[in-house]
């Protein structure tokens, strides 16, 4: 063998001896971050809940939908969820109604519409009366 082929040898070798060593150190980090995440939801086990943006959904409000607008009435509406259940939601003047961050009134709200819905139960069966509303924009165009 010449010598210059001795070379590229040696530097082929060292090239892979630093790519492996690299993926090790790199490998290492993860683990560790792994470490200090497990070790950290120990510490605090709510801190992803803390820091959740509250201006989504108020937290006293425990009951809700999830799904596409059938129908639209005067102070009411229809929605259909994902399992194909329909749940009539109840609209008064209370209600606050957004899209995206913006406010907007209940006659904005179309039908095929994504929403999602917090309220309170009502007698009625299926039935929620909104507190919030907030529209995810048209099912077809996303």
């Amino acid at each position: 063998m010449n010598e210059k082929s001795v070379n590229q040898r040696r530097n082929t070798l060292l090239g892979v001896g630093a790519g492996v060593l690299l993926a090790v150190f790199m490998l290492l980090i993860f683990l560790f971050g792994i470490f200090i995440g497990r070790r950290q939801s120990r510490f605090l086990p709510h801190f992803g809940q803390l820091h959740m943006n509250r201006e989504f959904y108020p937290r006293e409000f425990g009951h809700g939908a999830m799904g596409t607008v059938e129908t639209v009435g005067d102070n009411s509406m229809v929605v259909r969820d994902k399992a194909g259940a329909l749940r009539t939601i109840l609209i008064d003047n209370q209600t606050q109604i957004r899209r995206g961050m913006t406010n907007i009134k209940f006659s904005e709200i179309k039908i095929g519409e994504q929403v999602v819905i917090l309220g309170e139960p009502q007698e009625e069966e299926g039935a929620i009366k909104a507190k919030l509303i907030r529209s995810l924009g048209d099912r077809k165009n996303g």
